[in-house]
């Protein structure tokens, strides 16, 4: 069965490697900062254009009746930010994801995401997610660039929009 808690509960970060949201952001990554029964504390940090490096506080909570699933609640927007990520696919490695994600709150459309852990964004392992997510969508696109290893490293500086690309 299919557990969204085994692939979170690991101190590497988790990019967004692929993605079907509507955005222009990029260097989506979340960072664990604690592990419960039933809740799953992190930081998710990402790049939106105009020199920011923006780092949100997110709780999530685990769903007893199927392990598959994690419903987010992403702090300091306004709005408080809801919603449902289920867990489609992981590799055997446990090294990357294909997830899909629907806002609970809005009526904003659900959208997939491939994910893939620090430790094997540099290595080939990816193969069986990104079929899996051609499987599942023909649109996506990359919110991953090498330059987002850099921005994880020195954390809140400021980027030009160039150097990600």
């Amino acid at each position: 069965a299919l557990n969204i808690k085994q692939f979170v509960n690991t101190t590497d970060p988790i990019w967004t490697y692929n993605s079907t949201e509507n955005t222009t952001i990029l260097c989506k990554v979340d960072q664990i900062r604690d592990l419960q029964e039933q809740s799953y504390l992190f930081n998710r940090s990402f790049y939106a254009g105009y020199l920011n490096w923006t780092t949100l506080n997110a709780e999530g909570t685990f769903n007893v009746g199927d392990p598959a699933e994690l419903n987010v609640n992403l702090q300091d927007t306004s709005p408080g930010y809801k919603y449902k990520e289920t867990l489609l696919y992981t590799d055997n490695y446990n090294s990357c994801a294909i997830v899909r994600i629907e806002p609970t709150a809005s009526d904003g459309a659900e959208w997939y995401e491939h994910l893939v852990k620090n430790s094997s964004i540099t290595k080939r392992k990816n193969k069986d997610c990104i079929n899996f997510f051609k499987n599942i969508t023909s649109k996506g696109r990359k919110v991953y660039r090498s330059r987002c290893l850099h921005m994880l490293s020195v954390g809140n500086a400021t980027f030009s929009r160039w150097e990600l690309h």
